[in-house]
């Protein structure tokens, strides 16, 4: 079987579902990580936070201290991972309807599954800020073999590892999947 051109429709897109997927492959283990003690415990616990404590306080929610961490688009992805997570755990593996509740007043504690998705997410950001890449780089000038070919050693290189596997190196990639786009507007913009 012969793989299509990349400079196919077809092509295009295979190298993109592949390169979106890579990551995966990569970092796979991951998906397996407890929580550590720097950040991962707080995040994950104040994930059950509400809206106005996630846009009036730091990542950390004041703890005892003020970070000065103030990242509220990650504090509500770790929400949504955590509604993600009682969902799939507490709904459909498990059968009963709503059996984690957890507030942030009365538990800290992660509920099941949440640590599974919350790794699977930064997986996902990671996938989805290569195949941005593959296009910052195709925007600029790049062949298409060089750009799929960069994007992908970009997915392997260990220096991510940080940013993928840690939980809390996600503000790094929401970061990217928003600066990096933006940088392909405005070079498009200039462009005419």
């Amino acid at each position: 079987m012969k793989l299509p051109e990349i400079n196919t429709v077809l092509g295009k897109f295979l190298f993109s579902c592949l390169l979106f997927l890579f990551p995966f492959f990569i970092y796979f283990p991951s998906l397996s990580y407890e929580n550590i003690y720097l950040d991962d415990d707080a995040l994950t616990a104040n994930s059950s936070a509400g809206i106005r404590e996630i846009f009036t306080k730091d990542v950390f929610l004041g703890n005892g201290t003020k970070s000065g961490f103030y990242r509220p688009l990650m504090s509500l992805s770790f929400a949504a991972d955590r509604k993600i997570a009682d969902f799939l755990f507490s709904k459909i593996f498990s059968g009963k309807k709503g059996a984690y509740k957890y507030s942030l007043k009365e538990d800290y504690s992660v509920p099941p599954g949440m640590l599974f998705v919350s790794h699977f997410h930064n997986i996902l950001l990671h996938g989805i800020f290569c195949i941005i890449l593959c296009e910052m780089f195709l925007c600029f000038g790049m062949n298409k073999k060089t750009a799929y070919s960069g994007a992908a050693l970009f997915a392997a290189l260990p220096c991510n590892a940080v940013a993928v596997a840690w939980l809390g190196g996600r503000n790094d990639m929401l970061l990217g999947i928003f600066i990096v786009p933006a940088a392909i507007f405005l070079k498009k913009f200039l462009d005419g």
